[in-house]
């Protein structure tokens, strides 16, 4: 990095001038474009926090940052010290070009190479010196959030504005104080641990992370409920329970229940008393304790933790755990005794292995060792203190096998089964809570009975162990465990995380939830009941959320972060709040959150205000193109047109001749045609002022048409339609004469476009291309995030793309530089529809969330959750005054937004 300037901080209390404007010959940003003088042409100012300058910051000698941290704008409206919509992150003073308030990314020449080896030198030997310092290849500045409260990064806390935070100016990362040191915490990293985090807040758990959160093990380490002790003498002993053994193992719950009838004793008696049955398992009988223990974990706890235990069993015991696992057909253990067996098969080990393979008559595992032998068979007969030890009968059987050409082959053993633990604990769970097997307790809630096993319940919190004590038959629990107050929706919720984790709440059942969690101190389902209220807010559901936080909880720090959420939620949504329902709360209650809503709407009021419209419509809309000052929609009746202002209905154009899904409806305004664009590659032609059919054609595509947009294809021909398809060939049809001017070959599937002005930008299955209409060569590139591109967007205010993945990530995209810019990561589910209006971007996705970002500085508007009648299915926007949108849901209806 020789060459870079070194710089040097002001003295105290001195402000330092922004650097000089580039000249008018080079980009703003001093590296962008074809620029090449130095990566840095002037010495950095100090980061900037508030609108005043920070304290000075000792950097090391030699540490230039890899972007220029820009001042921000002066004035309460522009980000300045007064506050106001960019108060979270940097704004730069007006630059030369059109991008006039939005926050340079890029503004240098410098590789990664040299950001890395930049930062982490510096990273080695800067500390906390005042409000900036560097950390983990971040530029750290203190923050202030009061103006708009967000979420850190890291551990997810909320972030007040008496609470010590930093902003990492390179990145917008926000984190607390205690949060800095800890690693992979940007937004943009795309590790495993990012994924990983984003699957646990979407709640779309996998069985593994599911099985993690459960607390099975714990039974093993408490038999007060235990009903089953395997005696080994000497005082160990090894507890077990029935309902457990029924459902993962059936083969040795027979076992055991024949041996309970044989004695007397059994579960289900008719006795009040708990009488757990003891089991005399002696070594040379039966399985041995340390293997009993191995088993026993893999039926409570067959996980991603499980397996590593398993990687670690000792030699001596894989030949009997396999044994047993065949005698009780646990088949899954069984194969990860192969896999572990192969792995540790090696010329110290063959010896015992293959002499207690041979002595349990464990075939698959003889076999391997045996194999083994044959292929190093000089190294095994050179051992001869150890052949002594296996014995001559043994021995021979090896040398003879190999000598008679009967050389052993390692068998194949096939892959391992999954794992099945969360199947059967959902199967253990439907009938435990019907009452059918195994039950020793209920709770009755609104005339219905709710079965379950107390040994669940203990094991979540020792203090349910207080209120509940072993019993054989079912014992009513109501009054013990005082769930009263409780709906029977949210206790089987309670309960179904207890017995195979799902945390799918819903947010009426959280807020009925949150006393009974803190009573008896069930953290992890307290802070699941949070996250689901938080993220999962409606308007029918956000004046019960505040009822739970107003309720006499709101001091607490968990109940703060709910609170300023609902309230945010209902100032936003007002208009669609049924207020009647606070006549039915308590009056003192009911007036509380009134103030506090005209309170936090004097303080906070909504960026954008929007009022919403709903039209019925006789069938589902599929797509829906504006067309004039009129909207015409595709469904199963055909073709309609509507007003665009009010949405009334105005003319029938005709029945539905295909049964294909319309892909899109483009208005040649400069000729008056009107193209309707259907999946299986047929094109409608209407006449946009008779709405009479003229002609329909085929557009070639091989497979479904998946996208389709008017774009020039040169300046002799400024209309045309582009047509995109599955089979990764993209089309081009002059719009008056319908005649097809070229096609563009890609070896990607197309499942979305969109055009910049200077040529075709293409989204596939994590990649994107871009189609230059000079060369019309097509271009791929590794798309910065995950699953599949489904909606693409050119704003031309920012002269950027972005990219609606399948994941629920915008990907921001420089339509310039073609290099990735942010990453927004606000949806939860896939994106059904978006739009560009005024400055705005709409984005509706399938879980019924629509939400309005600032095109310039992507900052979130307004967020509409549950405002949606169904799951939107498409939209379409216009640039008249007011701004519209129009969405189609699936219940047979038009919802139509408008900007105020």
């Amino acid at each position: 990095m020789s060459g870079l300037p070194a710089g040097r901080p002001p003295p105290p209390g001195a402000r330092r001038k922004p650097p000089p404007p580039p000249p008018s010959s080079a980009p703003v940003g001093g590296g962008g474009g074809g620029s090449s003088g130095p990566p840095h042409a002037a010495p950095l100012p100090p980061p900037v926090v508030g609108g005043m300058p920070p304290k000075p910051v000792s950097l090391p000698a030699g540490f230039v940052s890899p972007r220029p941290i820009p001042p921000p704008i002066g004035g309460p409206g522009e980000g300045g010290s007064g506050g106001g919509a960019n108060q979270n992150r940097f704004i730069p003073r007006k630059p030369t070009s059109e991008r006039a308030d939005r926050p340079l990314l890029r503004k240098t020449k410098s590789t990664k190479n040299q950001r890395d080896a930049v930062l982490k030198k510096a990273a080695s030997d800067i500390k906390f010196e005042g409000k900036s310092f560097v950390h983990n290849e971040h530029i750290w500045n203190q923050h202030n959030f009061n103006g708009k409260p967000t979420w850190c990064d890291t551990c997810e806390g909320f972030l007040w504005q008496d609470v010590l935070a930093y902003q990492c100016s390179l990145c917008f990362t926000n984190t607390h104080e205690q949060c800095v040191k800890q690693e992979d915490i940007c937004q943009g990293s795309s590790g495993e641990e990012a994924k990983s985090k984003k699957k646990i807040r979407s709640n779309t758990l996998d069985s593994d992370m599911l099985a993690k959160k459960m607390k099975y093990t714990r039974l093993l380490e408490d038999d007060m409920f235990a009903d089953v002790f395997f005696d080994y003498g000497n005082g160990n002993h090894l507890p077990a329970h029935s309902f457990i053994l029924h459902f993962r193992c059936p083969k040795l719950a027979g076992q055991i229940e024949d041996l309970r009838k044989k004695a007397g004793k059994g579960f289900f008696k008719q006795k009040k008393e708990h009488t757990p049955v003891h089991l005399n398992w002696n070594d040379t009988d039966n399985i041995s304790l340390t293997s009993m223990q191995f088993v026993l974990n893999f039926l409570y706890s067959d996980n991603e933790e499980f397996q590593k235990i398993a990687l670690m069993v000792q030699p001596s015991q894989i030949a009997e755990i396999w044994l047993w696992a065949r005698t009780w057909e646990l088949q899954r253990l069984e194969r990860l005794m192969i896999q572990r067996h192969s792995k540790v098969l090696n010329n110290n080990t063959v010896f015992e292995l293959l002499k207690g393979a041979h002595k349990v008559g464990a075939g698959p595992l003889k076999e391997q060792c045996m194999a083994f032998a044959h292929g190093n068979l000089q190294g095994f007969l050179s051992q001869k203190d150890k052949t002594t030890d296996l014995g001559m009968d043994l021995f021979q059987e090896v040398v003879e096998a190999f000598y008679d050409g009967k050389v052993a082959k390692a068998p194949d053993p096939g892959p391992i089964p999954g794992s099945t633990l969360i199947a059967d604990l959902e199967t253990m769970y439907a009938k435990v809570e019907r009452g059918e097997e195994y039950s020793d307790g209920f709770v009755e809630i609104g005339g219905k009975k709710i079965h379950f096993n107390k040994a669940i319940l203990a094991a979540n919190s020792k203090l349910f162990t207080r209120e509940l004590k072993p019993s054989v038959l079912p014992e009513n629990c109501t009054q013990a465990l005082g769930v009263e107050s409780l709906n029977a929706s949210a206790f089987q919720s309670l309960l179904k995380f207890f017995y195979f984790g799902d945390s799918s709440f819903s947010a009426i059942d959280s807020c009925n939830l949150i006393s009974f969690c803190k009573r008896f101190e069930l953290v992890e389902v307290l802070a699941i009941c949070e996250r689901q209220m938080r993220d999962n807010l409606t308007y029918d559901v956000v004046l019960d959320i505040l009822a739970v936080v107003f309720g006499g909880s709101s001091g607490e720090e968990h109940m703060k972060m709910l609170e300023k959420s609902a309230l945010d939620f209902a100032v936003q949504n007002l208009e669609y709040l049924d207020l009647t329902s606070l006549r039915k709360m308590d009056q003192e209650l009911s007036s509380r959150i009134m103030y506090r809503l005209l309170t936090q709407l004097q303080i906070a009021p909504p960026p954008i205000r929007i009022t919403r419209k709903e039209v019925s419509v006789q069938a589902k809309v599929t797509c829906l193109g504006v067309v004039g000052e009129s909207v015409w929609l595709t469904g199963a009746n055909g073709l309609a047109v509507h007003d665009l202002q009010n949405g009334s209905k105005a003319a029938d154009i005709r029945r539905a001749s295909n049964q294909s899904r319309c892909k899109a409806i483009i208005h040649v305004y400069l000729v008056g045609k009107v193209w309707v664009v259907y999946a299986d590659g047929e094109v409608q032609v209407f006449n946009d002022s008779t709405r009479q059919m003229e002609t329909s054609f085929p557009t070639g595509h091989c497979g479904h048409v998946m996208a389709a947009v008017l774009a020039p294809f040169d300046s002799q021909q400024p209309t045309c339609v582009w047509t995109a398809g599955a089979d990764g060939v993209l089309n081009v049809f002059h719009g008056q004469s319908l005649e097809h001017l070229s096609s563009v070959q890609l070896n990607e599937p197309i499942l979305s476009m969109c055009f910049d002005g200077m040529g075709m930008w293409l989204g596939s299955k994590g990649k994107l291309g871009v189609v230059p209409f000079q060369t019309m060569q097509p271009s791929l590139q590794e798309l910065s995030g995950d699953g599949r591109v489904t909606h693409m967007l050119h704003i031309p205010t920012t002269k950027e793309i972005w990219c609606f993945c399948s994941s629920g990530d915008i990907v921001i995209h420089s339509a310039k530089s073609q290099k990735h810019v942010k990453t927004l990561s606000r949806h939860r589910d896939k994106f059904v529809a978006v739009a560009f209006v005024d400055g705005i971007v709409w984005s509706c996705s399938a879980d019924s969330v629509m939400i309005c970002w600032k095109a310039r500085t992507y900052e979130t508007l307004r967020t509409l959750r549950g405002v949606l009648s169904a799951v939107p299915v498409d939209a379409v926007c216009t640039s008249s005054s007011p701004a519209t949108i129009w969405t189609s849901t699936k219940n047979n209806k038009i919802c139509i937004y408008k900007k105020d």
